[in-house]
């Protein structure tokens, strides 16, 4: 399985201070433009939407992002197809583990991989692209607990 299945590193774009994709922090790009709350995932369980900010990220707030990001994927077959080929996931698999904090993990950093589909995000549902690292560092770090558990 290669690494971005296993939830381990950024796909290369490092979440220290860098931001996501090259964007950087501070919001450039879409940063809060786009019709929040729009799309699988815009409300989360009890009202709830996904942080729109770039600060720390709890748990619930990052398994919303990831539960919505992997809508994103999967509202379009040639966006979760290339992300099937690049995980080597089968989409059983992915039917299995979809709400694992490791399988949303690896969708963030399927993100934080790629800008533009990153940015495209991030005005899909009216949040800042560099609001994915925290979210992505917070299910990393979930999942890597379960896994010593």
């Amino acid at each position: 399985m290669n690494r971005a299945a296993a939830g381990t590193g950024p796909g290369g774009t490092g979440p220290g201070g860098t931001g996501p994709g090259g964007t950087g922090p501070g919001g450039k790009g879409p940063g809060g433009k786009g019709p929040g709350g729009k799309g699988p995932g815009g409300k989360g369980p009890g009202g709830k939407g996904i942080d729109k900010g770039g600060g720390r990220c709890d748990l619930d707030a990052a398994e919303r992002m990831g539960i919505a990001a992997l809508g994103f994927l999967a509202e379009d077959a040639s966006r979760l197809g290339h992300f099937l080929a690049l995980t080597g996931l089968g989409p059983a698999e992915l039917m299995a583990e979809a709400g694992s904090p490791r399988m949303l993990a690896a969708v963030l950093e399927h993100m934080l991989g790629d800008e533009a589909l990153l940015l495209a995000f991030a005005a899909n549902h009216g949040i800042a692209p560099d609001s994915v690292v925290p979210a992505w560092d917070a299910l990393v770090y979930e999942a890597a607990s379960a896994s010593r558990s």
